[in-house]
């Protein structure tokens, strides 16, 4: 198996977790038989290795640490190390977008867990196999184990997980087009989030939710959304993701003909894209600004972004770019009547 990008694509995956502090397992010190042992201190120490690794996006060396664990688990006859070790390399496997064996691991892993009353572990095989059937479209058996994840977190009272959980069926029913629901379903993710302060899910959901209103054509929720994501990300500092939502507010404010808003909020993330030196984002921005200018009528300003995008396009030579602003130039040109100049471009 090889690393991959990541694979989340706008979904939110929690990460393996450890039973809180001063939460027993039912059954756990009956089935692990020492847990001092020597065996048991280097599994602990390798299954830790592996979440690191997952964490960090290193997949190849996080499956090695979770099968390293594993075996150590095994043979120390412990349970509850083997369902988490299983269920590590599902997870794993599935950032890796081997589906087929993330749900076989994580199968190991639920089989195990459910037969020592282990729910924390249960509830993360659930997930996965949730999640890694969405991705194979097998959307009844991800429904049927997206909604056991949800009310094994509810069961719990685990609220982290069940905005991870309302997320992930939000996600699934969008995949479903199923969108009415998707959006209730991240409007629950959201609320939990909003009680929990976890801005890192707010702003998950947020764009997934601003994304379901979109598609629906439904743009004043689809700037509310994104108004509100732009406030999380600005007051994190990240910049990236700045620049990518002031270009999706950008184009949602155009799309409603609020052009002095979408003027505004492109030039921002020019602004940025030059600072960030992101010659690309640079490229998309001048092209929507000459595109702006030209639908109100604004030519003269059209034409100053354009060749500035013409120029950029040319010197990364990116040619079907330099060929459609070629032909955007040359019709702002005979729209003002100036035919010389139009031959130029």
């Amino acid at each position: 198996m090889t690393k991959v990008g990541n694979p989340r694509r706008g979904t939110f995956i929690p990460f393996l977790m450890r039973v809180p502090d001063g939460m027993v397992m039912s059954g756990e010190d009956a089935i692990r038989p020492s847990v001092n042992s020597a065996e048991y201190q280097h599994a602990e120490e390798r299954f830790d290795k592996g979440i690191l690794y997952y964490q960090k996006g290193a997949y190849q060396p996080a499956i090695m640490a979770f099968q390293d664990a594993l075996e150590c688990y095994q043979i120390g006859q412990d349970l509850p190390g083997q369902a988490k070790a299983w269920v590590g390399l599902g997870l794993t496997s599935y950032a890796m977008q081997e589906y087929h064996e993330a749900i076989a691991f994580s199968n190991h892993g639920l089989t195990i867990a459910r037969t020592i009353d282990d729910s924390w572990t249960e509830r993360q095989a659930l997930s996965n196999l949730g999640n890694a059937y969405r991705h194979l479209s097998n959307y009844d058996r991800a429904l049927d184990y997206k909604k056991q994840t949800l009310c094994l977190a509810q069961s719990l009272k685990d609220l982290p997980n069940q905005a991870a959980a309302w997320s992930n069926l939000g996600m699934l029913y969008k995949a479903m087009g199923e969108d009415r629901q998707a959006i209730d379903c991240y409007e629950e993710s959201l609320a939990i989030a909003h009680q929990l302060g976890d801005r890192q899910i707010e702003r998950q959901v947020l764009q997934n939710l601003g994304n379901v209103h979109h598609k629906l054509g439904e743009h004043e929720h689809t700037i509310t959304c994104y108004e509100k994501l732009l406030c999380l990300v600005r007051a994190s500092g990240d910049q990236w993701a700045e620049m990518r939502i002031l270009k999706s507010l950008g184009s949602a404010y155009y799309i409603v003909k609020n052009y002095a808003k979408s003027i505004a909020f492109h030039q921002k993330r020019l602004i940025l894209a030059r600072m960030l030196q992101e010659p690309n984002q640079e490229i998309q921005a001048l092209g929507m600004l000459g595109t702006i200018h030209q639908s109100i009528g604004k030519y003269t300003e059209a034409i100053t972004y354009h060749e500035q995008q013409l120029g950029l396009a040319q010197k990364l030579n990116q040619l079907q770019v330099v060929h459609k602003t070629r032909v955007n130039l040359r019709n702002i040109c005979c729209l003002v009547g100036d035919f010389e100049r139009a031959g130029q471009y």
